[in-house]
């Protein structure tokens, strides 16, 4: 287990340095030793999702929610991921249940906002950015997204 202890140090440092590729190199090799070792599974999906393989990002998610059911940054990602494959229902199942357990979360309140305003639903994605905001005004991305909202409220406005 030291040994373990000792690649997820080097992993951290190596996130810390940009070394994605060495961060990678660790965690797989701790998942060849514990392959259901959570804290490796989550940082295998951020790296895969950075990468972009969509694929492989969920997989690990799914395989570090088996371990924590209730982890709420798992499930935000699975959402995340599923929003960017424009799959809206399974993004808003996967925020719901991150909200559940993580309460009040400016970003995953923001990543509902961004659901709502794919879906077109302008109104509703302003509620949510401007919760994102309440719980952390200097939220930058929250406070763009709000302002994208009310214009598309503005134009559609005319049009009705």
């Amino acid at each position: 287990m030291n040994d373990i202890h000792s690649k997820m140090m080097q992993a951290a440092e190596a996130l810390e340095n940009d070394d994605q590729s060495r961060a990678e190199e660790l965690f797989t090799d701790i998942l060849r030793i514990v392959p259901d070792h959570y804290p490796a599974l989550f940082n295998m999906g951020l790296i895969a999702q950075e990468k972009g393989d969509l694929e492989a990002c969920e997989k690990f998610f799914r395989a570090a929610l088996n371990q924590k059911p209730d982890d709420s940054d798992s499930l935000m990602e699975l959402g995340t991921i599923y929003l960017k494959q424009q799959l809206f229902d399974e993004a808003e199942e996967y925020y719901g249940k991150a909200l559940k357990f993580s309460g009040n979360n400016e970003i995953l309140y923001n990543n509902m906002g961004s659901l709502e305003f794919q879906r077109k639903n302008y109104r509703k994605a302003k509620s949510y950015f401007r919760k994102a905001l309440e719980l952390d005004p200097d939220y930058q991305e929250a406070r763009e997204n709000l302002a994208l909202a009310n214009f598309y409220i503005d134009i559609t406005s005319q049009f009705i």
